[in-house]
């Protein structure tokens, strides 16, 4: 089966994307919480996904981007679908899942 087929071939009957063969990605930002700016990473299937998630305060796309970072990605791989943070003036400091 050609690469064309195989991608068809995982497409649900409504022509949407199934979710759930869809590989989970890294993606960090910068964000301001409690008047700090910090860095926010959440794993998840998308951009989309990731602003969809934002009760308020949606970052943008221009300044989201995946990350590789090897804690930015273990804090986020530990609960997908959560966001975290940590101040960007202590870079040693761990990953804080955000609660709002």
């Amino acid at each position: 089966m050609n690469t064309f087929a195989t991608h068809i071939a995982k497409r649900t009957q409504d022509g949407k994307a199934n979710a759930a063969s869809r590989k989970l990605k890294v993606y960090g930002w910068l964000s301001y919480r409690n008047g700090k700016q910090t860095r926010e990473v959440m794993a998840a299937t998308s951009m989309t996904a990731v602003i969809n998630a934002h009760k308020h305060s949606k970052p943008s796309r221009a300044y989201m981007g995946e990350t590789g970072n090897r804690a930015e990605v273990e804090a986020a791989m530990s609960k997908p679908g959560a966001i975290f943070y940590r101040s960007i003036t202590d870079w040693n400091a761990p990953y804080v899942e955000a609660t709002a």
